[in-house]
């Protein structure tokens, strides 16, 4: 991700970036809030929420939430 640092545009730029991100990770963008995504995979439901640089994850267990997360972030190292 380039510098976006005293951009005007910066706080703009990196919330597209993130939302580009989790889409392509399999999260679908909730309409009704735009700091809300889901994904829903095999049984599982993993709800995330970020707010500027914080992200919240919540879902339908623990043990799913951290596989996703963990098989998610190796996707994008």
């Amino acid at each position: 991700m380039k510098d976006l640092y005293g951009l005007k545009t910066a706080p703009r730029d990196y919330q597209e970036e993130v939302a580009k991100r989790q889409r392509s990770l399999g999260l679908v963008w909730l309409v009704m809030c735009s700091c809300s995504y889901v994904l829903r995979k095999a049984g599982k439901v993993i709800d995330v929420y970020d707010y500027v640089d914080d992200f919240i994850f919540t879902g339908s267990s623990r043990s799913d939430i951290i596989d996703e997360v963990t098989s998610s972030l190796s996707q994008l190292c």
